[in-house]
């Protein structure tokens, strides 16, 4: 008879960091080993119980759930290091039912709320109290009765067992016996023994096992360096002390406990008493209750009734109706009926009541993101904003009837406000009946490689060269049939697709080291975080029903994703913060107060010539969705006249449709005939010239062709869209069949139009969501097209802390002319301030001010009225401003409607602050001797000399650049504009999209910082600078050879790394591990001059018959022959007919900044030309970097 075994004590990769197993794999490895029962014991958490549970019975194995929980030695309400054991002993608890379940959840859910301390705790008295239908194990060594015998506590150790015998009973609680090659296990194992007889107590065997197979012991070794950030090398770090903690089979169970056989029964006898069914399907949702409401579908069809007066303009209880009105009621009540069939009433009534809340409170909301766009009860009742009859939207992309699942409804929320709208749900359905939700982030293909590498001690950039090849991949072939997450053998049909990737493996052995670690440990949790918008309600406080646990910012979160949360009956929203409605907002805010019109953000009208004009022209900048140069390239080609075009090109703007652009296009504009499949496509295509953009057309297609019902329709794009290859297969069937049946088509001809109807569905886009991005989209472009500078304003606020987003603000105001101008204390606000035409900074940019001050400082002119002059400030700011902040306004340039220079502002500090004292003094003593008449208003003047002399525009711009982070009233690169613009082979902005790896490029710009540090193994000097032009700034890394080569060619007069510096340098690009951000390596460093003398290539004069004349002439050839060189002069006669004539002269010239100008002089901007050399022919850098830069960016400055 086979020998049958339970694992009762296991770790997946919930374990974060620990534990090795992937629960899908761990399943089937399970089913191949005839496991009939399993349990998951993660340690403090019971994060993967429900991925678990699935998994399992899709194997045909029992799970079972349980968690390896941290027990406090006292309560766990002690947070004391000088307690021993105080991170708390390892406690096994396993649910035996329902009731189990919920009470671990509960146990689970306070050792984080109640118990953290390092780790997620409970007490014995907790678990005296949540005893019901649990199991208790002693656990591994790290148990509390394990441990004690390790120390010769055998008294104590007795006195646990009794604490325990007292919770959990007899029959419930079990000593786990171990042989896993733990030095103290046997000796641990030999006293249980004992006691078990003495107590009359089963023992259990387990295998605390943390990965799947046993040659995963090494991968798993490498997790936990990751987890620990120590190199597999070390000598002095955690590690497991066996590698036997795998599942093994029952015959391997068995053959280490022959000995013991009933050890190996008893994990039978726990999981026959385990039958938990976790209540899937159960509805939670909470119940909208309002006073007078019995027949919410009634209240809900109410409802719309108002909206139809508001959103079509008509009466619709009135007695006779167009065929166009009775259309809008019968798609209500469609809908109304099928919401109400599917349970759904109260959920539409929950979100009508804090959407209006939020606009009863002016908090901005979007139109409605997503499938949910298409109801049109959504529509009327304000839920969203886009009517589905105009735009063609479909319920049943939403809500079908014949695959009802939960509706979703993903709401954008003014980011500034969003947590408002999330108080008021919390308020209206209680505080514990709101929780927001934990996501799992995995170890993908590149960051996997990258912590391996790192583990073995490979140098950054030699993983960085592996791993920039990783792109190449086609993202889709990584996804899995059945859903939407990424297998764990990526990584390997990475390495088995891209050439350059296979040849590497083949060549280099470390690279093989890391794929055979990344096998085991590709797909496996790295960290949880909370999910950026998903909130969870109830109807009773969510922790009766899921575990809960903390953040490190001790938020309190589900533990469930928001999926296995929605399979347990609750209630899953998301609540989206966008930036995009809070800048629309605060610019409608502007315009109302510096012109006086009333606008709402959805009675912008749609139609406004001069938005699309503007759009049409490519000027995107700062506009939603649009902004991108791929983007902006495609409006321009389209034309844009109306909003469908915006919401067309937002769909077709994606990888895989953007091949049907220029179909599209020619279909537009009337260079293509389009040709439809059958007649029956032309209606639905008409408006996408004949291409199947969006989901909805697919779904309307079939309808058209075969007959198929909405529902159905939208099954076959959910088959499609999921790749369910099996599914998809007959539903191709049904079509081809109903092609025949409904109209009549030939089958060949069936089967063409299928396989065309495939290759559309598979990158169609939900038309909701285009139209939900569209509407944003396009208030941003008219706010900008009609209001710039409140628009340009609003964005500046709401950007100030992203430098990068600043800097192209910036520029785009420079390009339309609008002005962006110091703060003044009598003009500007906390923030950016609308000042006539222009832009004022606000007082909250100026570096250690600080909000309140600015306030206070805001709040006091308001009060008593604009500062009259310095001293006046001063002597009114009071406590909100100190010698520091003062100065720091005055080289701002915040006192510069006084009319005094900053140089001399700064100089009178001490005597204005001096003054204000002495006058504040004066006036609290006033207050007691008001008859005294030395005590008045007089005092003296500060005395300001107008011959006084200014800073240097160098050192003005440096200050506002070290005090606003921007440049303000010019820029130190606006002289060498000319030079650096000809010189550089690209900017800053283009240097960060360069996608090829080791592209060299020139940039001309100006040092802003320099960090000096030294490297861990040679302790030589390298560099970090941060380099800006006009556009933008990098981060450019200089190595300890090219550091020390410049270092041996500056002088001490005229050093070449300095902060404030401008200069060019040459540089190689690389594609960073770190998303889509780039690396910059920089292999010299050149003087402005020293650019310009050895990469001009030639110089063209251009001599204009009839203009220029004989003595300049003679002067160019004058100077020419004194400044004698390698650069060729080439004469350019420009005749008065228009023929020009090139003539190649004898002269070779020294090129400099000086000399260029002087003959500009000469002859004017017009009558020199600079041909360039921009070839890298001179690249003398390393492509193999000799060091890591992870290691050396933690090391302290030079």
């Amino acid at each position: 008879m086979a020998v049958e075994f339970v694992h009762l004590h296991l770790h997946t990769d919930y374990s974060l960091l620990d534990g090795a197993c992937n629960i899908k794999n761990l399943a089937k490895y399970a089913a191949d080993l005839k496991m009939k029962a399993c349990a998951i014991t993660d340690h403090g958490n019971l994060g993967g119980a429900i991925v678990f549970v699935n998994s399992m019975k899709d194997n045909g194995i029992k799970p079972i759930i349980g968690s390896e929980f941290y027990l406090a030695p006292t309560s766990r309400f002690d947070k004391d290091d000088k307690i021993t054991n105080h991170r708390g002993y390892h406690l096994i608890i396993l649910a035996k039912n329902l009731e189990g379940f919920r009470n671990i959840s509960l146990l689970s859910t306070k050792s984080f709320t109640e118990g953290f301390y390092y780790n997620p705790r409970i007490d014995k008295e907790l678990l005296k109290e949540l005893k019901g239908g649990l199991i208790g194990m002693s656990a591994c060594i790290a148990g509390e009765i394990p441990t004690m015998i390790i120390e010769g506590r055998k008294k104590e150790a007795k006195k646990a067992i009794e604490s325990y015998l007292e919770i959990f009973g007899e029959e419930d609680f079990y000593l786990e016996l171990m042989d896993n090659g733990y030095k103290d296990q046997k000796l641990v194992n030999k006293e249980l023994l004992l006691l078990s007889k003495e107590y009359g107590l089963k023992v259990v065997a387990t295998n605390d096992v943390h990965y799947i197979k046993r040659s995963h012991a090494k991968a798993q070794d490498v997790l936990v360096c990751i987890s620990t950030n120590k190199l597999l090398k070390d000598t002095n770090r955690m590690k497991f002390e066996s590698e036997e903690m795998y599942l093994k089979s029952a015959d391997e169970m068995f053959s280490l406990f022959k000995d013991i056989p009933d050890a190996i029964k008893n994990t039978i006898e726990i999981a026959e008493k385990c039958n938990l069914e976790l209540p899937f399907g159960e509805n939670h949702y909470p119940v909208f209750n309002a006073s007078g409401i019995d027949d919410k579908k009634k209240f809900l069809r109410d409802i719309c009734l108002e909206g139809i007066k508001e959103k079509y303009g008509f009466d619709p209880n009135k007695s006779s109706l167009s065929p166009e009105e009775q259309k809008v009621i019968d798609r209500m009540d469609y809908e109304l009926n099928v919401i109400a069939k599917a349970g759904y009433t109260s959920y539409f009534l929950i979100v009508w009541d804090f959407i209006k809340y939020a606009k009863s409170v002016n908090i901005p909301v979007g139109e409605g993101r997503g499938s949910g766009a298409g109801s049109i009860v959504a529509y009327l009742s304000g839920i969203t904003g886009i009517d589905p009859l105009r735009f063609n939207l479909l319920f049943e992309r939403f809500l079908n009837p014949e695959r009802v699942t939960p509706p979703d409804f993903d709401i954008d929320f003014c980011e500034r406000r969003r947590g408002e709208v999330i108080d008021y749900v919390k308020n209206k359905y209680g505080e514990k009946s709101v929780v927001q939700v934990a996501t799992y982030n995995k170890m993908k293909e590149k960051m996997v490689f990258k912590d391996i590498a790192r583990v073995l001690d490979i140098e950054a950039s030699e993983a960085n060269n592996v791993t920039k090849f990783f792109t190449k991949v086609d993202k889709s072939k990584l996804k899995s049939d059945d859903d939407d997450d990424e297998p764990p053998v990526a990584i390997e049909y990475i390495f088995n697709t891209i050439p350059e990737l296979k040849k590497m493996k083949e060549e280099k052995t470390w690279i093989r080291e890391v794929l055979e670690y990344a096998n085991a440990l590709e797909g496996l949790n790295r960290n949880s975080s909370v999910h950026a918008a998903a909130v969870i309600i109830g109807d009773q406080p969510i922790e009766n029903l899921v575990p809960l646990m903390k953040d490190k910012n001790n938020k309190i979160l589900t533990q469930f994703t928001a999926p296995e949360c929605e399979s347990l009956g609750l209630l899953k929203m998301d609540f989206l913060g966008l930036s995009t409605l809070t800048i629309i907002q605060d610019t409608l805010d502007l315009v109302k107060q510096t012109k006086g019109i009333s606008l709402k953000q959805e009675d912008i009208p749609l139609d406004d010539k001069k938005t699309y004009d503007m759009l049409n022209r490519g000027e995107t900048a700062c506009v939603f969705q649009l902004e991108s140069e791929g983007m902006t390239d495609t409006l321009m080609k389209f034309g844009c006249q109306r909003i469908e075009d915006i919401i067309d090109v937002i769909a077709i703007f994606r990888p895989g449709p953007m091949n049907f652009i220029p179909d599209y296009i020619a279909g537009k504009h009337g260079h293509k005939k389009v040709v439809y499949d059958h007649p029956l496509i032309e209606p639905i295509a008409k408006d996408t010239f004949g291409i199947l953009l969006y989901q909805e057309q697919v779904i309307q297609s079939v309808q058209a062709l075969a007959g198929f019902s909405p529902g159905q329709a939208d099954i076959l794009r959910h088959a499609i869209g999921k790749k369910k290859h099996d599914l998809m297969e007959k539903q191709k069937d049904k079509f081809i069949e109903g092609c025949k049946r409904t109209n009549n088509i030939p089958e060949e001809k069936a089967q063409q139009i299928w396989s065309k109807i495939l290759s559309f569905a598979e990158y169609g886009f939900n038309k909701s969501h285009s139209a939900a991005y569209a509407f944003p989209a396009y208030r941003t472009a008219y706010l900008k097209a009609n209001f710039p500078v409140e628009f340009m304003c609003a964005n500046l606020t709401n950007k100030m802390n992203k430098r990068d987003d600043m800097i192209n603000i910036l520029n785009e105001c420079r390009r339309i002319r609008i002005k962006v101008l110091p703060p003044d204390v009598n003009i500007s606000g906390i923030n950016f301030t609308v000042d006539g035409n222009n832009i004022r900074f606000g007082l909250g940019a100026v570096k250690s001010l600080g909000s309140v001050a600015a306030e206070a400082i805001k709040r006091t002119r308001e009060k008593d009225g604009k500062f009259k002059d310095f001293l006046d400030f001063c002597i009114r700011a009071g406590d909100s401003i100190n010698s520091r902040t003062l100065e720091n306004l005055c080289k701002a340039g915040a006192f510069d409607s006084f009319g005094i220079k900053r140089k001399e502002l700064v100089e009178k500090i001490p005597e204005a602050l001096k003054l204000a004292d002495a006058f504040r003094k004066s006036k609290s003593e006033a207050s007691l001797f008001d008859d005294i008449p030395e005590f008045n208003d007089t005092i003296t003047e500060i005395k300001f000399n107008s011959e006084q002399s200014e800073y240097s525009e160098k050192e003005l711009l440096a200050a506002e650049k070290e005090i606003l982070g921007f440049y303000v009233i010019g820029h130190p690169l606006g002289e060498q504009k000319d030079i650096i613009v000809k010189y550089s082979t690209t900017n800053t902005k283009d240097a960060l999209a360069i996608t090829q790896n080791d592209s060299p490029i020139r940039l001309g710009g100006i040092i802003n910082s320099i960090e000096r540090k030294k490297t861990k193994k040679t302790n030589k000097t390298y560099a970090i600078i941060e380099f800006e032009d006009f556009l933008g700034s990098i981060r450019c890394f200089i190595y300890n050879d090219i550091y020390e080569k410049l270092m041996s060619k500056e002088s001490s007069s005229n050093p070449i790394l300095q902060e404030g510096k401008v200069c060019f340098i040459n540089a190689v690009v690389k594609n960073s591990n770190d998303g889509d951000k780039k690396d910059f390596y920089v292999y010299d460093v050149l003087e402005v001059d020293e650019t310009v003398n050895k990469y001009t290539e030639e110089i063209h004069l251009r001599f204009f018959e009839g203009s220029t004349t004989e003595e300049n002439i003679n002067k160019c050839i004058s100077i020419a022959t004194e400044n004698p060189g390698k650069t060729p002069i080439i004469i350019c006669a420009v005749m008065s007919n228009g023929v020009n004539v090139f003539i190649e002269s004898n002269k070779k010239v020294n090129a400099s900044i000086e000399l260029l100008k002087t003959f500009e002089s000469i002859l004017g901007t017009n009558g020199i030309h600079i041909r360039v050399n921009k070839s890298f022919d001179d690249i003398t850098f390393r492509k193999e970097p000799n060091f890591r830069k992870k290691n050396y960016e933690k090391e302290s400055n030079d």
